[in-house]
């Protein structure tokens, strides 16, 4: 949860790199990140994070294609999930 909980963050807090985040320079500090999760710590969960079968990835796909398929279940378990709690009251339109 800890993960997710800073790979949202860094989402909503852009930084150049993502080493930045656990930098002690008043700068780039972001204290909180440092105080829940080291920088290896993050790195190697990150590493080692794995949502699907690399056998069940279709070989004629394309990188990008492939990339998303790495997520794809999760991704739309995540979009099932908040489209099931939030339910607008009235038709919503975002003007571009």
């Amino acid at each position: 949860m800890v993960l997710l909980s800073i790979l949202i963050y860094q989402g909503i807090v852009q930084k150049p790199k993502i080493a930045m985040f656990w930098s002690t320079k008043s700068l780039f500090e972001t204290p909180y990140i440092l105080k829940i999760m080291t920088e290896q710590r993050f790195s190697l969960l990150k590493k080692c994070l794995h949502f699907v079968d690399n056998n069940t990835v279709p070989i004629s796909t394309s990188s990008a294609e492939r990339s998303f398929w790495n997520i794809k279940n999760f991704f739309h378990a995540v979009i099932e999930r908040f489209s099931s709690v939030y339910i607008p009251n009235a038709y919503v339109a975002v003007d571009a």
